[in-house]
């Protein structure tokens, strides 16, 4: 299998893929409120059913994107969610999608936005 990693700046309500995953961290921020207001007419439950911390929740976008899918994952509370979560978040919508939507072919995924926190040398310089 030959697994083809982009990176491309595009509306993430418009990028075509068949399932754009997203963490859902308690809270809507960006990407995942954006999304939520776009499927919320269509899914008019869908903050009573967004994932806790460890759960997910795959929905159909109903045509309302440009992913077919949406995968959001609960990472628990933003502040938590640093390196060694952002791991386990990749590992987890792989996992997932593998057991709940095996057909996928196109993943879109966002990359968190500038001032977030994270420090990348810093955290190579803690080893």
């Amino acid at each position: 299998m030959k697994i083809i990693v982009k990176i491309e700046a595009d509306n993430v309500l418009k990028f075509r893929a068949d399932v754009l995953a997203l963490k859902y961290a308690d809270y809507l921020y960006g990407a995942d409120r954006s999304v939520v207001n776009k499927i919320s007419d269509i899914e008019p439950n869908i903050f009573d059913i967004l994932p806790q911390n460890h759960q997910q929740l795959l929905i159909d976008s109903h045509g309302k994107l440009g992913a077919e899918k949406i995968l959001f994952l609960g990472v628990g509370e933003l502040y938590t969610f640093r390196y060694k979560e952002i791991r386990d978040f990749a590992r987890r919508v792989l996992t997932t999608l593998f057991i709940e939507a095996p057909d996928t072919k196109h993943l879109a995924l966002t990359i968190h936005g500038v001032g977030y926190g994270l420090d990348e040398l810093k955290h190579l310089n803690r080893k």
